[in-house]
């Protein structure tokens, strides 16, 4: 979180305009939001994996996956 205050203090810093400000946090939130949200799968995903281990189940493989939102791709 102080790492998303930092940036967003430093893009006010460095922006000439509260537009191009604006557009910049919105990227920002993208990625931020993206980044968490890919977290949030990965780690859906291990529980599954583990779960279903316990049932004798084997993985062949752990492809990359993504997945489209508004504000992104989420891998």
């Amino acid at each position: 979180m102080e790492n998303i205050i930092t940036r967003i203090y430093e893009l006010l810093k460095e922006t000439e305009n509260l537009i191009e400000f604006e557009e910049q946090v919105q990227l920002l939130m993208y990625d931020t939001f993206s980044n968490l949200i890919g977290e949030v799968f990965i780690s859906i995903n291990q529980v599954i994996k583990e779960k279903k281990q316990v049932e004798n189940w084997k993985v062949e493989r752990n492809d990359e996956k993504s997945i489209q939102f508004i504000f992104g791709d989420v891998r």
